[in-house]
């Protein structure tokens, strides 16, 4: 990996190189674009995980034919697997949207927004709202503005982000055709603030942004610019905006960094400690500020040109040819084969037929098989097998990494990937670190195409995670769909387990607020009253 980019921790690219990889997958793509160039907005929108709470006949009566059409003029050139491109990431480690963000789209009243989901490990969704302009932000959310930033999100303005974040010709670090910029072709002194494209460059240097603020006009009163830094900092960008919009917060975080410009007009970026400004400010958006992360995983080689997405590649690189094959994050590749220790020798095991394929005889593997049921240990490619079965202990580097691959396809909604990979051979009752089964992850799959896979290959419905939950009990608390809920009981999920904090059904139901299951809480209640702890009842 390059690491001549910023000086960000590796935990910081590597969860951008997940999103880029997991959070938008190419079918997706595929399905949201040729569902809006049929004029279905709407079922694009479907395609892309984004849940429409409107109906323009509804807005039509509320405020008017005119804005309804201007409205569906918008709709009809949303790109929304472009917007959840685009839309603000947990990071640290993680690759989930945003919880508690809202982004708004257009200018005036009512507004459209964007609003993230409630909770990180649920279901990806994002939900497309239409507004009075002062309506609250949800209880510990953010409100970003993207009323300027249209080339985020609408396909008449997409091309618009070579001339926001480079030259009009080029992007920072790179020729029109994608290729990288040579060290020699790199600015080894400040340019001019005015040559944006230039500064961008000499300002990225490691341990160059001290530097680049100071040349930017920009003071810094003791703030731990690593802050600053893991956000991949466009400077001539962000001295514009502090000067344009004055007092913002600019990164939050458990320290927040805020921005302002002073009496003179000078670019100040301030503590937490030394923010005067009274309430606290709007967030000044990370797209308003800060280079794409496209680019700066590209210049780590984490991400290549072609498994950008197809409007963002051809934004940034208006000179590059067509890609060799389809554009876009890359389907899974084929599992492949993993060498283990076993006893005294090397073994290679690789995934088939829902197992794994070892070179062991049918009478060692019954032998194996007979030891466990009994207590005994297990080694070698056994123990591996019973450690990928059980989300206990430790896996072979090469094994570990296809796991991952599995459940982040799974954690962001790829049905497809993850079909395509236990059609691969991949063993429908692998756990993950977390003892989770596919069918605790169901709440961000298409169960309807997932659930009979399962159940068919035998993975248990009643199978505890490390917190004692089953897969019915995780869709209730992570928002799985009343489908969902109703397949799995259909299914024959018992409804009388209790978790590990000793919450039932009944439990979660009322902690999570799941009004849309009541009948399922007074089922509970009625078969099964002792198991109900009453923790968050309004009667307990």
């Amino acid at each position: 990996m390059n690491r001549a980019v910023y000086d960000v921790a590796p935990v910081e690219l590597r969860s951008w190189e997940r999103v880029r990889r997991y959070a938008v997958p190419r079918r997706v793509i595929e399905r949201a674009t040729e569902r809006r160039l049929a004029g279905d907005w709407r079922g694009a929108c479907a395609a892309a995980g984004v849940a429409v709470e409107f109906t323009l006949d509804g807005v039509a009566r509320e405020h008017g034919r005119a804005f309804a059409e201007a409205l569906e003029d918008d709709l009809s050139h949303l790109a929304p697997d472009l917007l959840r491109w685009h839309f603000p990431r947990i990071l640290n480690g993680r690759s989930t949207l945003s919880t508690g963000r809202t982004v708004r789209l257009t200018a005036g009243a009512p507004v459209l927004r964007v609003l993230g989901p409630r909770i990180p490990d649920g279901p990806q969704t994002l939900r497309l709202v239409l507004e009075p302009a002062d309506t609250a932000p949800p209880e510990d959310g953010l409100r970003e503005d993207w009323s300027e930033l249209r080339f985020l999100w609408d396909v008449r303005r997409a091309g618009d982000a070579l001339s926001f974040y480079g030259d009009g010709t080029r992007m920072p670090f790179f020729h029109p055709d994608g290729t990288l910029l040579t060290p020699a072709e790199l600015p080894s002194s400040a340019p001019p603030l005015g040559d944006a494209v230039r500064f961008a460059e000499w300002a990225a240097a490691p341990g160059g942004l001290p530097a680049a603020l100071d040349a930017a006009g920009i003071k810094a009163r003791e703030v731990p610019l690593d802050q600053v830094v893991r956000r991949f900092p466009h400077v001539p960008l962000l001295a514009a905006a502090i000067r344009r919009r004055g007092r913002v917060l600019l990164v939050d975080d458990w320290r927040p960094v805020f921005a302002e410009a002073s009496g003179d007009g000078t670019p100040l970026i301030v503590r937490s400690d030394d923010y005067r400004g009274g309430k606290t400010p709007p967030p000044l958006p990370g797209p308003l500020w800060t280079l794409p992360a496209d680019l700066v995983l590209l210049r780590a080689g984490l991400l290549t040109p072609d498994e950008l997405h197809p409007l963002v590649r051809s934004a940034y690189f208006p000179a590059r040819g067509p890609a060799d094959g389809p554009a876009g994050p890359p389907d899974p590749p084929r599992p492949a084969p993993v060498r283990v220790r076993c006893r005294s020798e090397w073994h290679e095991m690789r995934p088939a037929d829902g197992g794994f394929a070892m070179p062991h005889t049918v009478d060692e593997q019954r032998r194996e098989r007979a030891m466990r049921a009994f207590g005994g240990a297990v080694t070698g490619c056994f123990e591996i097998h019973e450690r990928w079965r059980t989300g206990r202990g430790r896996l072979p580097k090469g094994l570990k990494a296809q796991r991952t691959d599995l459940f982040l396809r799974a954690q962001h909604g790829d049905t497809d990937g993850v079909l395509d990979l236990l059609g691969h051979g991949v063993d429908p009752h692998i756990r993950d670190a977390r003892r989770r089964t596919l069918l605790h992850l169901l709440p961000c799959l298409d169960h309807a195409r997932l659930l009979p896979r399962l159940l068919d290959a035998g993975v248990d419905l009643e199978a505890p995670d490390h917190g004692g939950k089953t897969p019915l009990a995780v869709a209730v608390a992570e928002l799985g769909t009343t489908d969902l809920v109703a397949a799995l009981l259909a299914a024959g999920a018992r409804i009388d387990p209790v978790d590990d904090e000793e919450c039932s059904l009944a439990d979660l139901i009322d902690r999570w607020r799941r009004t849309d299951l009541l009948d399922l809480r007074a089922r509970v209640a009625a078969e099964h009253p002792d198991a109900i702890a009453g923790y968050w009842s309004e009667d307990g």
